[in-house]
């Protein structure tokens, strides 16, 4: 039998459960200082390599601590940086040097703080942007909101801030941009509108509220989607992805416990800024959950949902409708940091995750690994036999890992081209060697959103596949 490792696993996974994927058991674990209280744990590209990485606030101690990726796995300690309060982190590529840099909203003092990436992963002491005296926020967005090709932030609890980006990593005072009567807890931005402008979804006491970019970083109001669960309180998170068969921009809520109920609410795209409202994707849970990713974690072209919650992680797989069945929950019985992290961390095709536990004796970074590829590598001999060429994530937002495969050496041509048939990269012209290739496209903030077809050119066969670009 022939090995074609990646799409035996894409057949397999429609034959296997949310709870096959992944162990209860952590693959890998990192322990940390006793009296840490972590709040945040993200996944990103610090150093160009094709492996993940991770960074880690902590209010207590008052640090940010970034790791680097070994690619199996396992992750080593890099840098510390001494920093206040850190509420919520994000990474973009502020400066436009082509490197993510690290984004940190402190609360209590009400400022953001910028880490500047040097290429190799070392970020700079933290560059304060005070925003507004009266700014202030639960958690914020990255993304160009104005009429330019520089990233902006967008920052809100009730009241909704923009700050201008400057492009050298420093950002203007804020601007109150949107008044939300009811509050929000979480904002998102994504173009729903299909304008080429970012919009923002919050997420207000029990629904989601719409706000359309004018195209100046002004926003007009596009109505609330709900209710979800009744009234409540602020908490609970979204997620802006591609849930259903179509090519529009939908949204999953995690509703938190203040919501009425644990649960996660899908809400249909219709392109315009306008959803459908499809009621609960699955109600249950042992906790209220802080966070929502939507991946695809079996493979099989459906974005499915990672949470962490106040003791819990759960797996729920999307059935291509934008319902989500199958739920993989188990309870740790302490506390979970805000955010996890999720990312190919050990480089083998499929989704892993990460997320920071409370022990009884001290705080520990988890690393959970899926299964799936392992799986189908696991089932099957031989070599490959087939030209393969697979793209994730998508939607992406800077950086795109591909993956190709030849069954026997020879000349290789790999770009990307808009949809007006343009060629605009060039990844690899020449001859390569037979078997798997990994590489990762960084085009940052340096091309629009849109959709784009990377094509593979080897063995007399063309092939491609279609990405989307989302900031």
């Amino acid at each position: 039998m022939k090995r074609i490792a990646l799409l035996l696993a894409i057949v397999l996974s429609s034959l296997i459960h949310a709870s096959d994927l992944f162990s209860e058991d952590p693959d890998w674990i990192y322990v940390l200082p006793s009296n840490w209280c972590i709040k945040n744990l993200i996944s990103t590209d610090l150093n160009g390599d094709p492996v993940p990485d991770l960074v880690m606030g902590d209010p207590d101690t008052e640090c940010i601590q970034t790791f680097l990726g070994n690619g199996d796995g396992s992750f080593e300690l890099f840098q510390t940086l001494s920093l206040t309060h850190v509420q919520w982190l994000e990474t973009a590529d502020v400066d436009l040097d082509g490197d993510l840099d690290l984004i940190a909203y402190c609360a209590y003092i009400d400022s953001i703080h910028v880490m500047l990436n040097d290429g190799s992963g070392i970020l700079s002491s933290p560059i304060a942007s005070l925003l507004h005296d009266d700014a202030w926020g639960i958690n914020f967005a990255v993304g160009i909101f104005d009429a330019d090709t520089i990233p902006d932030i967008v920052l809100g609890g009730g009241t909704i801030w923009y700050s201008h980006g400057n492009g050298d990593g420093t950002f203007e005072a804020a601007e109150e941009i949107y008044d939300e009567p009811w509050g929000s807890s979480a904002q998102v931005l994504s173009d729903l509108d299909a304008d080429g402008d970012n919009d923002i979804v919050l997420l207000p006491y029990g629904r989601i509220s719409v706000l359309l970019n004018n195209g100046d970083g002004t926003v007009t109001w596009g109505g609330y989607y709900g209710p979800i669960a009744g009234g409540g309180g602020m908490d609970g998170h979204l997620a802006i992805d591609h849930l259903d068969s179509d090519s529009l921009l939908d949204v999953a809520v995690v509703a938190g416990e203040g919501m009425g109920t644990n649960g996660v609410f899908t809400f249909l795209g219709n392109g315009d800024g306008s959803f459908n409202v499809t009621g609960p994707g699955w109600v249950g849970g042992l906790s209220p959950f802080n966070q929502l990713i939507a991946k695809d974690f079996n493979l099989d072209d459906d974005n499915d949902v990672f949470m962490c919650g106040n003791g819990c992680v759960l797996l729920l797989l999307n059935d291509g409708s934008g319902m989500l069945i199958d739920p993989w929950e188990f309870c740790l019985g302490s506390s979970v940091s805000n955010q996890g992290a999720v990312g190919d961390f050990d480089l083998d095709g499929d989704f892993d995750f990460a997320y920071v536990r409370d022990t009884p004796y001290w705080w520990e970074i988890h690393v959970h690994l899926n299964k799936l590829i392992q799986q189908g590598i696991e089932e099957s001999e031989g070599e490959y036999d087939s030209l393969e060429l697979i793209a994730s994530p998508s939607p992406f937002s800077t950086s795109l890992s591909i993956t190709f495969t030849l069954p026997e050496p020879g000349y290789v041509e790999l770009s990307v081209y808009d949809l007006a048939g343009r060629q605009i990269e060039v990844f690899s012209s020449g001859a390569v060697s037979a078997g798997a290739q990994v590489l990762v496209w960084n085009p940052g903030y340096t091309i629009p959103n849109g959709c784009y077809l990377i094509v593979l050119e080897a063995s007399g066969e063309r092939i491609s596949r279609r990405c989307v670009k989302l900031d």
